[in-house]
């Protein structure tokens, strides 16, 4: 995290860290803040959407298996806030959805596809900090590029200027999305 976002730190989401994601996804109000994140479990790209029960359970298996899933964000040791980030492989829906298929056939692209944010982080940067974050996690496990969707605001895809902000580049727009990919 840049230095105005010091008290944030961000770490890869392991097994050791399952039960701090599964606590910022259940817990309502402040802490968690998003109605679905307990019902979706980031699930919407990754599989058919299934039980809430089913989608912490198929997530909890990519975790604990060693997947790359995603990161979260704590501030004074507390969970506050998550990004997805993955191999694009790992989401087949939106390989099957032609809108957002690949227009290429790269094979080392990593998808951003969700944020879940505490709402006491509003306004502190910490989703540019997370892009920051996300990037450089993504390029260090190899990834190629790295593209995201982000849409309207209240829509867990992140804002549009925080990905053009940091580099990445409007490929074409789909519906309320614009398609945007960072190529280092």
């Amino acid at each position: 995290m840049d230095a105005a976002n010091s008290k944030f730190v961000t770490y890869p989401v392991t097994s050791q860290r399952w039960p701090d994601l599964a606590a910022l996804f259940e817990t309502p109000g402040p802490r968690g803040g998003r109605q679905d994140t307990a019902n979706c479990w980031c699930a919407v790209w990754r599989w058919p959407m299934r039980s809430p029960e089913s989608n912490k359970e198929a997530l909890r298996s990519l975790v604990h298996g060693g997947e790359h899933t995603g990161l979260l964000a704590y501030r004074d040791d507390q969970p506050v806030e998550w990004v997805s980030v993955a191999p694009r492989e790992q989401f087949a829906r939106l390989l099957r959805t032609s809108q957002f298929k690949p227009k290429d056939e790269d094979t080392g692209g990593f998808v951003i596809s969700c944020f879940a944010v505490d709402r006491t982080t509003h306004g502190h940067g910490i989703g540019r900090a997370l892009v920051d974050a996300t990037v450089r996690y993504a390029l260090d496990a190899g990834a190629t590029a790295v593209e995201a969707y982000p849409g309207e605001p209240t829509d867990y895809k992140g804002k549009l200027d925080w990905f053009l902000d940091y580099g990445f580049e409007a490929t074409r727009t789909v519906g309320k999305r614009t398609i945007v990919r960072f190529t280092p």
